[in-house]
């Protein structure tokens, strides 16, 4: 059965001036500062768990090619090898996960239908690769020095802050080096174009480069989930202007955030928050977020994932209006605005009657309402769900 944890709100959440950014997070700078800074500043144990396993699968996929590139798995590449490297990343990532709220998703093999799929295009991608066996003479320096293979770390110190990032793959290219990312979701946008946010992702990167190694990087490609690579202009100019305007990006977040270590509720009056579907369905401290909440008490629920049906995670806020228990564990009709839902939760969380609720990437589980087509009736609770008690004398507005 499923464990739905329940979070008591007013308990003090602390957090600690975050003294570095990472590059793949000025993108969501853009989108909502505040998230930044609770998913930064926060201890992991205090977010939620992740609504899907992508980034743990994007994470097997990428250590398996970069271990395969680098000839750990033979040259050419074995299939025997690289199943000895695959479960060997798997226990690793297993054992990470259980130190955290992702262990909701322990054991993989029994949580992650997509995991073989990307096993088998993992390893196609990794039979299709050109050894460059760099690993032996790498392994002589530093790791935090190495200037070619996998997982090359680079930074800058800006003012109070410092941007890092690892790039996954450093490869040479004559007299200078071309830099590869790898990336298991989708690469273009609607339009058919590279997503903006990788474009950038990879000119601060080579900025960064530059500065730690003295070397432009000559060219810039992004690797998909199936191997094809798509190049990406490496203009000067573009990476010097990328890694100005991130800059003044993360100086003027950086003076907004107060010294030391401070409540939640401090960061939030401090730091802007930008609620929006995108954001907040990607924000794993979104529970503690006073503007989510007052967004979604006023909505009633909010879909967080891109997709309908089950594969849609669902935040909803509402009253307990009757509950039902029985041997396969409990269900609530909960009012969210003006409709009345159906909660279903694998295992009895301390909820009664009258009780003001607010539920973390619930699930739908049946047909939309007819009355309401974009809010489906029925909701189930799965491992990663979580329900919050308001313990305030009930939300604002229609679920009175």
């Amino acid at each position: 059965m499923t464990a739905v944890p329940l979070h008591d709100t007013d308990a003090e959440v602390t957090l600690s001036r975050p003294i570095s950014i990472g590059v793949t997070d000025v993108a969501r700078l853009d989108e909502c500062p505040l998230s930044v800074l609770l998913t930064r500043g926060l201890p992991r144990t205090a977010l939620l768990p992740s609504n899907h396993p992508f980034a743990i699968l994007g994470t097997l996929h990428h250590a398996l090619l970069e271990r395969a590139q680098v000839g750990e798995a033979g040259d050419p590449p074995n299939e025997e090898r690289l199943k000895q490297l695959w479960d060997e990343n798997l226990a690793l990532q297993e054992s990470a996960a259980l130190r955290g709220p992702d262990a909701c998703w322990v054991p993989f093999t029994a949580s992650m239908p997509d995991l073989e799929r990307f096993r088998l295009r993992a390893f196609r991608v990794a039979r299709s690769l050109e050894v460059v066996p760099w690993a032996t003479e790498s392994d002589a320096e530093p790791r935090e020095q190495r200037r070619l293979g996998p997982e090359v770390a680079v930074e800058a110190v800006l003012g109070s802050l410092a941007l890092k990032g690892k790039i996954d793959m450093v490869q040479p290219d004559g007299d200078s080096v071309r830099l590869v990312d790898y990336k298991t979701g989708q690469v273009h946008d609607d339009a058919g174009q590279v997503k903006a946010q990788y474009v950038r992702q990879l000119q601060l990167y080579a900025a960064l480069y530059q500065r730690k190694f003295g070397v432009l990087p000559s060219g810039l490609a992004i690797a998909d989930v199936h191997g094809r690579e798509v190049a990406i202009e490496s203009d000067p100019q573009d990476i010097r202007s990328a890694m100005e305007i991130a800059t003044g990006q993360i100086e003027s977040w950086s003076r907004s955030i107060p010294d030391g270590t401070m409540s939640a509720a401090k960061a939030q009056s401090a730091v802007p928050a930008r609620p929006s579907r995108e954001a907040c369905g990607r924000c794993a401290a979104r529970h503690l977020c006073r503007s989510h909440s007052t967004w979604l008490t006023r909505e009633g629920a909010i879909q967080g994932g891109p997709h309908a049906g089950r594969s849609s995670n669902w935040d909803l806020a509402g009253k307990v209006e009757a509950t039902h228990a029985n041997t396969a564990g409990r269900s609530m009709q909960v009012r969210t605005g003006s409709t009345q839902v159906s909660l279903r939760c694998g295992e009895s969380p301390a909820v009664k009657l009258g009780d003001f609720i607010r539920v973390y990437a619930a699930q739908a589980a049946a047909v939309p309402d007819r009355a309401d087509t974009s809010l489906p009736t029925h909701f189930s609770t799965p491992r990663w769900a979580r329900i919050v008690l308001d313990k305030s004398k009930g939300p604002e507005g229609p679920m009175r």
